[in-house]
């Protein structure tokens, strides 16, 4: 058990060092205007300059609080893209160990489960985009980790595990839908399971009541947070570095940020 876990360990290692080495020559978002609007939203939440986004879509606030961090440490733009993929490859590489659960419960031996989940974790829709500062990154992980603990809640033994399971289950639906829209099926979804497991007694009630509070705050913190933007965003002029340019790059002077040495994050 040991061995296999240490495995494991080494397979997250070497996918996120793949995902890592293979985005190592980005230096500006090429998927414009998401990256461009992930980048900025992130940039506000840490306190820097806004831009004026008011005339793209409205983007959920999830993903740019998981890279907000990188913002309180660095003002220059290549450096703080380089360091988004760099969160991006190890959140994406997990795929493999959920991989390898999910094949195991599933019925495979151990050597079959590592193979399948080693594979599944190379393949475009959980790889492709860690090269890109988009939630599509992440998001095969929440999905897959979101399907699992659904799995949990209702085969636990434990009281206290299915509690957890409700609980970690709900945190996770409302994770997708503040990281993405794509995520409102899924707390639509949830939904309808935790009435199917209430109305059918398939876990204890208040394990679903747990899972509904659970639910309820990422689901109104993504309202709080993502209202704000529109306002926020359009307090500025475009001239910050990843704001749109005619030429559809969004740094605006493209690879030549890359060299400048004066403050990328002077206000606009």
């Amino acid at each position: 058990m040991r061995r296999w876990g240490l495995l494991l360990v080494a397979g997250w290692l070497v996918q996120a060092g793949l995902r890592a080495w293979l985005s190592r020559a980005q230096v500006v978002p090429l998927a414009t205007p998401d990256e461009s609007a992930y980048l900025i939203a992130a940039r506000v939440l840490a306190g820097g300059s806004p831009a004026n986004f008011s005339y793209s879509t409205l983007y959920p606030a999830g993903y740019p609080l998981l890279i907000t961090p990188v913002f309180w440490f660095t003002s220059n733009p290549v450096t703080a893209y380089h360091a988004v993929l760099m969160i991006n490859a190890p959140v994406s590489a997990a795929l493999m160990p959920l991989g390898y659960l999910a094949c195991r419960r599933l019925g495979l031996d151990r050597p079959a489960a590592y193979g399948v989940a080693a594979v599944t974790a190379l393949l475009p829709a959980g790889f492709f985009y860690t090269e890109y500062a988009m939630t599509d990154a992440i998001y095969p992980v929440l999905v897959l980790a979101w399907l699992l603990t659904v799995h949990s809640w209702l085969t636990t033994p434990s009281a206290r595990g299915r509690y957890a399971a409700a609980i970690g289950s709900a945190l996770l639906a409302g994770l997708a839908y503040a990281v993405h829209s794509r995520g409102l099926v899924i707390v639509l979804g949830y939904l309808a399971v935790g009435i199917a497991i209430a109305a059918r007694r398939l876990a204890p009630r208040r394990t679903v009541v747990a899972a509904a509070v659970a639910l309820s705050l990422p689901v109104s913190g993504k309202e709080g947070l993502t209202g704000g933007w529109p306002r926020q965003w359009a307090s500025s002029s475009s001239s910050a570095p990843w704001s749109q340019s005619r030429s559809g790059n969004p740094f605006g002077r493209s690879r030549s940020l890359a060299a400048s040495k004066s403050s990328p994050f002077s206000s606009a």
